[in-house]
């Protein structure tokens, strides 16, 4: 009789389902004996778990009558994408898998067919699962215990000349029969268990005395089992798995691989995260000091000439400024990219503010895709754009009650193209050197390898940018590196 109360339990407890999806799960799960009596097979739904590459068997079915393939119960038990990867394939793609040939996790050979069960938005909340002996393929399993013998002799050979494989495996090979005890241990556990618990031969020994930190592993009426446990300075992950022999377990199988590295390097990038962090979080207080004291500068009177170089340089600061308060509001500090467009309306923004301009009307655009800069990159592009916005504000509107600034991005594949362009009054002659167009020109040659263009009539100036996306420097939004990152 299906207990439709453990259903949901499990689904609450396990998986992410809502209520009404918990109820379209218990729904299907009243059906499931019905559809093993009508196939004589066993049947069974699997939920996705939180963690996307496990699921949980929540209800099972099998035939009133007739041979069933298990004798105890499934329900309660992880499923690993690593053994049932049909599972797995039909909750992404959300197709059916049919009569495709499996081995389920207690070593059973099957016919297996596995159904999605959507919910109201058609989207994946669970499996259907059949599963029936093949007698075809039951008579090819028997026809291989040739096979059988020769991976035994692989494994566990006793020929003193030639090395056994478990002898030469970095993981640690430890085989526990029906009474709990070792029958066989290879010397990688053998030198990990002599290390960590001082003791000798261990072949014959409870496991449970010889490692008491797998105790709950090898007690756990899971057929399979996988868990990260720490035991002194070790990481280890450990792997169970039952050993069946006529629908009983006979023992089991236990992998153990040393992950400590792994974990140590994890731990030294989190350390290494976090005094990134740091860094640039000290960097942009750095600056907010330095646009501190020249505020105050500013505020203690000085002539009208010092107080627009004042500003100048008030403005090139918090440009580099804002650089830095980009990187650390993203999560990931590691990945140090920087939107440009976002950080260009950004500085605009403030150089209206700290110029009290607001009447003019600025306009941002960009056609393409994002284009993104490290944090090198980006402060001199942040500079770039503070200086031709600044420029605008400062000359375009004289005795002009109000105007208008339009800074555009456009990226054509590797090309980005930057425009700053104003309807003030324009230039009458050609621009005169200043410190601006100094460090406009500066920036544009050498850190970006570019090129620029000042244009200027009667109906405004537009200073024209273009620069290259390189490997390093600006990225392409969306590339991906030679591990398939993006």
């Amino acid at each position: 009789m299906l207990n439709c109360s453990q259903v949901s339990r499990l689904c609450r407890e396990h998986t992410s389902l809502s209520e009404r999806e918990i109820e379209k799960i218990e729904e299907v799960s009243r059906q499931l004996q019905l559809i093993a009596d009508l196939t004589g097979a066993n049947v069974f739904i699997d939920c996705p778990m939180r963690e996307p590459t496990n699921a949980i068997v929540v209800a099972e079915a099998s035939p009133s009558s007739g041979e069933t393939l298990y004798y105890e119960p499934y329900v309660g038990t992880v499923v690993y994408e690593q053994f049932e990867p049909s599972v797995f394939l039909s909750l992404r793609a959300g197709k059916s898998v049919l009569f495709n040939k499996a081995v389920t996790q207690r070593g059973i050979f099957v016919k297996q067919s596995v159904t999605p069960i959507k919910n109201d938005k058609d989207q994946v909340i669970g499996t259907l699962i059949k599963e029936e002996h093949d007698p075809r393929e039951i008579q090819k399993m028997k026809s291989l215990s040739p096979a059988t013998e020769m991976l035994w002799e692989l494994f566990f050979s006793t020929d003193q000349e030639r090395p056994a494989l478990s002898d030469i495996m970095k993981e640690h090979f430890i085989l526990i029969d029906s009474s709990m005890e070792i029958v066989y241990a290879n010397p990688s556990a053998k030198t990990f268990i002599a290390e960590v618990y001082n003791l000798g031969p261990c072949e014959g020994k409870p496991a449970e005395e010889v490692m008491p930190f797998i105790k709950p592993v090898i007690h756990s009426r899971k057929d399979l089992v996988i868990e990260e446990i720490q035991v002194s300075r070790f990481f280890l992950e450990v792997k169970k798995v039952d050993i069946y022999k006529q629908d009983q377990v006979t023992g089991m199988l236990i992998l153990i691989r040393d992950v400590t590295d792994l974990r140590m390097k994890e731990r030294e990038l989190v350390v290494k995260s976090v005094v990134i962090r740091e860094i640039h979080h000290r960097v942009k207080n750095n600056l907010q000091a330095v646009a501190s004291l020249l505020r105050l500068q500013i505020r203690k009177g000085v002539s009208e000439e010092s107080r627009g170089y004042l500003t100048d340089s008030l403005n090139r600061v918090l440009s580099i400024a804002s650089v830095y308060e980009i990187i650390l509001a993203n999560d990931n500090i590691d990945d140090d990219e920087v939107d440009i467009v976002s950080l260009s309306n950004k500085i605009a923004q403030m150089i209206i503010q700290n110029s009290h301009s607001e009447q003019l009307d600025l306009q941002f655009s960009c056609r393409g895709e994002p284009i993104l800069a490290d944090s090198k990159k980006a402060v001199s592009i942040a500079l770039v754009v503070n200086e031709l916005v600044q420029n605008s504000i400062k000359h375009a509107f004289h005795n002009r009650p109000a105007g208008a600034v339009d800074v555009t991005f456009k990226r054509e594949k590797s090309k980005v193209t930057l425009t700053v362009a104003d309807n003030g009054t324009g230039m009458k002659k050609e621009a005169k050197r200043s410190l601006g167009l100094d460090i406009v020109k500066n920036l544009i040659e050498h850190d970006l390898s570019g090129e620029y263009y000042i244009g200027s009539s009667s109906q405004g100036t537009t200073v024209i940018v273009s620069f290259t996306l390189e490997q390093e420097g600006v990225k392409e939004y969306g590339s991906t590196d030679s591990a398939g990152r993006r």
